[in-house]
């Protein structure tokens, strides 16, 4: 393999379930490529392994194609944080003590995947509105910017009671949609666009228009 997947091997293992007994069940359940094409090389280093598996679910119509590109049946299944309902997760922030912002805002969730965070057109976008700023980030987004470091029970309380959601994220979608928001997902750029396919498959699987900024 390449020197990418020599360096990578432990993690691709790890998530190819490549331990125990051979006997033992594999199931992927809404699983995600985060990517929509896959060299000749990792296909030759993933066919042994994703051919372990007895079922494979995954979030993406695209991740089906690249199954079958391997050599193995897929479904799309939706992702496991869409078999709750809106009230059950409330439940979560209603039993813990959080913050509250006092003012009306818009919630910005972004996940660093090296697509820089616009803050600044969109607190221009914020100041016309009126409305405040709750910005949190992932994956050590640092730029700046001053941040909410929310817990999860605040997480989840920051979009269900924002104005607007903007995002870059998956979950702040599935979120989003869950607590009927009004919200805007800029579309991922560069070497991990692919991870756009798992947003087209949940617009379509929840009959929804696209609700992309850029």
């Amino acid at each position: 393999p390449d020197d990418r997947i020599k360096s990578s091997s432990v993690i691709i293992n790890a998530y190819m379930l490549d331990f125990g007994d051979p006997k033992t069940k594999r199931v992927a359940a809404a699983a995600s490529w985060g990517s929509t094409t896959l060299s000749d090389e990792w296909k030759a280093y993933i066919v042994p392994l994703i051919r372990k598996f007895d079922a494979i679910t995954v979030r993406e119509a695209s991740g089906v194609n690249l199954c079958k590109e391997l050599g193995v049946d897929a479904r799309v299944a939706l992702d496991p944080t869409l078999y709750l309902t809106a009230d059950e997760y409330r439940k979560v922030y209603e039993l813990s003590e959080i913050r509250k912002p006092s003012k009306p805002y818009v919630m910005v969730y972004w996940v660093n995947n090296g697509n820089a965070t616009p803050m600044k057109a969109i607190q221009e976008w914020c100041n016309r509105k009126g409305l405040s700023l709750e910005y949190v980030t992932a994956n050590t987004v640092i730029d700046g910017y001053d941040q909410n470091y929310a817990t999860v029970p605040e997480w989840i309380y920051l979009i269900d009671h924002a104005d607007y959601v903007i995002t870059n994220s998956f979950h702040a979608c599935v979120f989003s949609l869950l607590f009927g928001k009004k919200f805007g997902v800029y579309k991922i750029s560069g070497q991990h666009k692919g991870m756009n396919s798992r947003l087209d498959s949940l617009f379509e699987n929840c009959h929804v228009t696209p609700r992309y900024i850029i």
